[in-house]
């Protein structure tokens, strides 16, 4: 009788602990979209443990003079376990800027110029870091804004909505001029709002 006692309070204890389990697990899958100024983006994190998650990120900013798109793998570490989060995502992407400078040489001459703004494509590290706010019950409904540094390592050229400012350059380039094969670095920074689900 004791026997079949235990065994029945340890079948409730599992049957309870995963059905506990179960319902954590529908909190573990965020899904959300991204807006900001200038920048929209759509994302999927998979929660791990409460300090640790992944996820897949793909995002599109332009404010004025710069610029950048992405498609990255990310993991967070919530340092507190609660909302506020570090990130870091890896993958491919592109940043233009108007601080990086290319240089190109007329055809026919020694004569080499400067371009004012140049877009780097290829491997994008991207660092940042937000916070993650249900609103309401846990799970459901969220909110996520967050800031982050898209650079971006690789092959740049002239980056074309730049040079219509500077119409000399673009048709000293396009015209009659060569480019030098360069690569380099790329930077931008944006801010994003995220709205979303828990399930």
């Amino acid at each position: 009788m004791k026997k079949t006692v235990f065994l029945l309070v340890l079948a409730i204890l599992v049957t309870g602990s995963v059905f506990v389990h179960a319902q954590e697990s529908t909190l573990n899958n965020w899904i959300s979209g991204e807006i900001g100024l200038f920048n929209i983006g759509v994302r999927y994190e998979y929660q791990l443990d409460p300090k640790f998650s992944v996820g897949a990120n793909a995002f599109a900013n332009s404010l004025f003079f710069t610029a950048s798109s992405g498609v990255v793998a990310f993991g967070r570490f919530f340092p507190t376990e609660k909302s506020f989060f570090l990130e870091l995502g890896l993958g491919y992407g592109s940043a233009r800027s108007a601080s990086t400078d290319i240089k190109y040489v007329v055809t026919g001459t020694q004569e080499e110029k400067t371009w004012g703004g140049v877009k780097t494509t290829g491997f994008m590290i991207n660092p940042g870091f937000g916070w993650r706010v249900d609103v309401g019950e846990t799970g459901g409904f969220f909110i996520q804004p967050g800031f982050r540094v898209p650079i971006v390592i690789g092959k740049q050229e002239p980056w074309e909505m730049f040079s219509s400012f500077f119409s000399e350059f673009y048709d000293d380039f396009y015209k009659n001029n060569v480019i030098k094969p360069q690569s380099g670095i790329s930077v931008d920074f944006n801010f994003y709002f995220g709205m979303g689900v828990a399930f």
